[in-house]
């Protein structure tokens, strides 16, 4: 799910005509993201592409999705890194080692919240996707 997400988020940064901010603070810039992938500067990766979505919403015409995009990020970052969380995915609440992969009563919850993240996407994920298209054919025909 986390690559999905950065894979969407990176298809909307290329999919913009405008500059976008990049980084935060002092080393805050303005840029032309497909420019500047296709240079292969650092900032531009793809694992940046979430934090560079939401913090450029409105220049993107994000107006609906930044909150769940927020939610689903930090959801799945707590699995994708090293953590207490990841530690903590290794243990029942009971107490017992998860050893290999299975169903865990014990861990319901979990599986309902990451249920409503798959589903919240899969719901969001046709409208974004049109309208990255449409941007895309958007340009093109004024290209023409």
């Amino acid at each position: 799910m986390r690559i999905s997400y950065e894979s969407l988020c990176l298809a909307i940064l290329l999919s913009i005509k405008n500059n976008v901010i990049i980084d935060r603070g002092k080393k805050a810039k303005q840029i032309n993201f497909y420019k500047a992938y296709e240079q292969g500067k650092n900032n531009e990766k793809a694992y940046k592409a979430i934090d560079n979505v939401i913090s450029n919403a409105d220049i993107l015409g994000l107006i609906e999705g930044r909150e769940w995009l927020k939610e689903a990020k930090n959801f799945y970052n707590g699995y994708s890194h090293a953590s207490i969380m990841t530690m903590g995915a290794l243990m029942l609440p009971s107490g017992k080692s998860i050893i290999v992969g299975d169903f865990y009563k014990e861990k319901l919850d979990l599986y309902e919240d990451h249920l409503k993240f798959i589903i919240r996407y899969a719901n969001q994920r046709p409208k974004l996707i049109e309208q990255i298209a449409l941007r895309n054919l958007t340009s093109a025909l004024k290209r023409n």
